[in-house]
């Protein structure tokens, strides 16, 4: 377990290697991650990569080229599997430079996702933005399903309730009692305003009439502006509720996501990796102070 640094002007990233993720960003005084300390484990999820499916899947079941297949449960709270299979396993360090880095890891392999994929991140720092490339291969022989996401928690100098949100999405997948999607929909706007006291935990589908539209994030400290590549189809927006006491509401999780929650049971944008055709894709966070 190693911490990766990286700089330019007044902008310093923090990579974990055991996991791949960003464990914490800065630019001058501005803290615009909601991390963690080096050497320490996560909570939440916090920065790091969701691969090969983000956020969950339910009972773990999901159905791929006419084979029915069974994760580990890793969420007994909602009986799913959570979050993937690589923000808990230590990456390689491909390449790694004061402006930028690249990291890779190799799928664990299970009864649950027995296909041979190999994930990569990139960093690329600049004074006022951030971009982030992902990437998978697979080295097996038949195609594999696959997803990927990142788990940011964002703070402009407030806490969740003094955040102001406006995100290019068209519409909200439902969720019921347990947080899985109920299969029905709903528009939306995604002008939120400022969250105040509103517990959110949305699944929300990114406009596609607005391909080159960013979500803002505003508050004290600035404004950030989360560009999307063209496979990062999905937002989910969460204000900690239910994270620890100390860690509750105090960011805002907007997370970048090329499928939604359950979709290898659902077949909704899930990527068919194919053998000798890797696939890559990327998202952009840029800051500025008021």
């Amino acid at each position: 377990m190693s911490d990766l640094e990286l700089r330019a002007g007044k902008a310093v990233l923090n990579i974990d290697t055991l996991g791949g993720g960003m464990r914490a960003l800065r630019v001058g005084d501005w803290e615009i991650l909601d991390g963690y300390e080096t050497g320490r484990p996560h909570s939440g999820r916090r920065g790091h990569v969701l691969a090969p499916w983000p956020s969950r899947i339910w009972q773990g079941r999901f159905r791929w080229a006419g084979v029915e297949h069974r994760l580990t449960i890793t969420d007994p709270k909602h009986g799913s599997a959570a979050h993937g299979l690589v923000d808990k396993i230590e990456w390689t360090v491909e390449r790694c430079d004061r402006e930028s880095a690249e990291l890779s890891v190799g799928v664990p392999r299970q009864d649950g996702y027995p296909f041979d994929v190999r994930v990569s991140a990139g960093y690329r720092l600049y004074e006022n933005h951030l971009e982030v490339r992902l990437g998978a291969e697979n080295l097996g022989t038949e195609p594999a399903p696959f997803g990927a996401g990142m788990h940011p928690y964002f703070r402009c100098g407030a806490a969740a309730d003094d955040t102001g949100l406006n995100l290019p999405v068209r519409s909200r997948l439902l969720l019921d009692h347990n947080g899985a999607p109920t299969g029905e929909s709903e528009d939306v706007d995604g002008d939120l305003g400022t969250i105040g006291d509103r517990v959110l935990d949305l699944v929300l589908r990114r406009d596609g009439s607005r391909p080159d539209a960013e979500a803002e994030i505003t508050g004290p400290a600035g404004t950030l502006r989360l560009g999307l590549g063209p496979s990062f189809r999905w937002l989910v927006v969460f204000t900690g509720d239910t994270l620890p006491e100390a860690e509750r509401r105090r960011a805002v999780a907007v997370e970048p996501l090329t499928c939604p929650p359950n979709a290898f049971a659902t077949s909704t944008d899930v990527i068919a990796l194919d053998p000798g055709r890797p696939w890559t894709d990327h998202w952009s966070l840029a800051w500025s102070t008021r």
